[in-house]
């Protein structure tokens, strides 16, 4: 009846010898779908094909194939926890394997051993003894055709033995060290990243061809010198492009070339050109990233991510391999640094020609979020050159989320405003020196309000008493934010939130919340020398009033003297009033 069967797929099927596909020879292909095949032995399989899957099966204690001399394909993803058991020869036999892709952490058995397994007691997750186990490398390693490998891996393989394995791989998906079943995911489709590694606990050497080739690298709690990787091969880094590296304490820097390497090199650094996301978490004993040389290869950088580094002081290190050339990242759209307590400027360098901020030779004309939190002793973010020159660089960030820094006494100078036009969410909090969102930076200098500004949330500021909302000091005769539309103010040391004449302004104000501030007496407040308005003021778009804990409230609207005042704020569209502790 299938005397010409090539293709075949069974779903959920369950058999018991002598059941067998040994027949079929015309058969090709096999994908077995959460079937059980735990009673079939090496005879169940037909000996000509060139495909098999098997997939979420309930598999032998230890699986056994035929001599499979034509397999092209060997894919198989097992359901349960424990290592998949495959015994020995089994892998290496078969001599025309082009792709191996075994989603589950493995071992292979010494047949011989069977009696010993027979009798073992422990935990299968425990097997590591030589007396059961022979290295999954040894036996991969005879596979002289194979160009895709998807595996789960040990790190007490003799990984020393393998370059020329891994050097001839097209495609490959390797985890080391770590405990569980690889899995595919669509977050990197095939036509895009074909080249992945993971370590964990890694310590040993062996794995550098395919770190420098990969496109993808993940390091937990591992350790490979990246620079002296760079220094055997400056092509090395070439494809990579997305690296993350977590609790590797004892990498004290990323990637970093001499001076003299540099002089003497012949060819161009094209090393990190393609790195497109690149995240540093829990490095204690990182000082910095990159020598400049190496940054300036960061064409294609889009993400950058830095958390619970305490070493850290710079993110380029000048090391005087250049001139006053700027480092430009054209591409980089996220910049977060989190918990780098240390960190004072993003580059840094011993020549004179470095300033203060650390920030002149460094641009991003495509940055659309920057989020800095635990930078304790930064002063000034933006870095005083930035104010008349570069006009492109941070002119396109959307979204500022600036918390816990500390010594930072002013969020955006006032020189920085004609810059961030297309600014939609700004947000500070806990930062015990501020006392501006928006302070000054000369008088001369030409007050640009944020028209696309949105969202402003301010809280845990307590020496925070002037705003662009409050203050014309900050704003002159213009609104800094006549847009914006969601306003939250918590926990800050201001006496008043608006001034009249800017309140009237806020038109598309749809929320506002006021909360556990003791300082408020009044929402609206008028000042001494400021005309009073002789009209209401109206929020047509406002939905929704939250007012919470303000104890020394006088008024919603009051007269310099603290009086409340006999014109009336009016709100057609309010749907959500919210008062708590609210004292007249």
């Amino acid at each position: 009846m299938f005397v010409n069967l090539k293709f075949l797929v069974l779903v959920k099927c369950n058999w018991e010898p002598p059941f067998s596909l040994k027949a079929l020879d015309t058969l090709r292909t096999l994908i077995l779908d959460r079937c059980d095949i735990g009673q079939t032995d090496a005879t169940f399989f037909p000996e000509n094909l060139e495909t098999l899957c098997i997939w979420n099966c309930n598999l032998p204690l230890l699986l056994d194939l035929p001599n499979l001399q034509h397999l092209l394909t060997l894919e198989i993803q097992h359901w349960p926890n424990s290592p998949l058991l495959v015994a020995s020869n089994v892998i290496s036999s078969l001599i025309r394997l082009e792709e191996l892709h075994i989603l589950n952490v493995f071992c292979i058995i010494d047949k011989t051993a069977l009696s010993n397994l027979a009798e073992y007691e422990g935990s299968l997750d425990d097997l590591s003894d030589d007396d059961f186990t022979i290295s999954v490398l040894d036996e991969i390693c005879k596979l002289t055709r194979l160009a895709s490998l998807q595996i789960s891996l040990h790190s007490s393989e003799p990984f020393q033995r393998t370059n020329i394995l891994f050097r001839n791989l097209l495609e490959f998906n390797i985890w080391v060290g770590k405990t569980g079943n690889l899995t595919y995911t669509d977050d990197h489709p095939a036509s895009s990243v074909s080249k992945i590694i993971e370590l964990c606990n890694y310590q040993s050497e062996g794995l550098d061809s395919v770190v420098e080739s990969a496109e993808e690298v993940t390091m937990h709690s591992s350790h490979v010198d990246m620079s002296s990787i760079l220094s055997a091969n400056k092509e090395a880094f070439a494809d990579l492009r997305s690296l993350s590296i977590e609790k590797c304490n004892k990498m004290e820097h990323l990637a970093r070339i001499s001076r003299h390497e540099i002089q003497h090199s012949r060819q161009p650094l094209t090393c990190f050109s393609k790195l497109v996301s690149l995240k540093i978490t829990n490095c204690s004993a990182m000082e910095y990233l990159f020598c400049s040389s190496v940054a300036k290869c960061l064409l294609q950088l889009q993400e950058l991510r830095l958390k619970d580094c305490p070493g850290m002081e710079a993110i380029v290190m000048d090391e005087g391999t250049s001139d006053a050339d700027i480092i430009n990242f054209p591409k980089l759209k996220l910049l977060k640094l989190h918990d780098v307590p240390r960190l004072k400027s993003f580059c840094r360098g011993k020549t004179p020609r470095m300033d203060n901020s650390g920030n002149k030779w460094v641009k991003f004309p495509c940055l659309e979020k920057l989020k800095l939190m635990g930078l304790k002793y930064i002063t000034d973010i933006w870095g005083k050159h930035c104010y008349n020159d570069n006009i492109s660089c941070f002119s396109q960030i959307k979204t500022i989320s600036i918390g816990f820094c500390n010594q930072l006494n002013v969020g955006i100078p006032h020189a920085m405003l004609n810059r961030l036009q297309n600014l939609e969410d700004l947000k500070i909090f806990s930062c015990e020196s501020l006392v501006s969102e928006v302070g000054t930076c000369g008088s001369s200098t030409v007050i640009c309000p944020l028209l696309a500004l949105r969202t402003l949330t301010l809280y845990s500021l307590p020496y925070l008493t002037i705003t662009g909302l409050n203050s014309r000091e900050i704003s002159g005769a213009t609104t800094l934010y006549p847009n914006l539309e969601y306003l939250r103010i918590e926990a800050c040391g201001l006496t008043r939130v608006f001034l009249p004449s800017i309140a009237r302004d806020l038109i598309h104000l749809k929320q506002m919340s006021v909360a556990e501030s003791d300082s408020v007496r009044g929402i609206i407040t008028g000042r001494a020398d400021e005309e009073e308005l002789s009209d209401n003021i109206i929020f047509p778009e406002l939905i929704k009033l939250r007012l919470n804990e303000l104890e020394n409230l006088k008024s919603f609207w009051c007269n310099p003297s603290g009086e409340a005042n006999t014109y009336k704020v009016y709100s057609a569209q309010i749907n959500h009033f919210y008062i708590c502790f609210f004292y007249l």
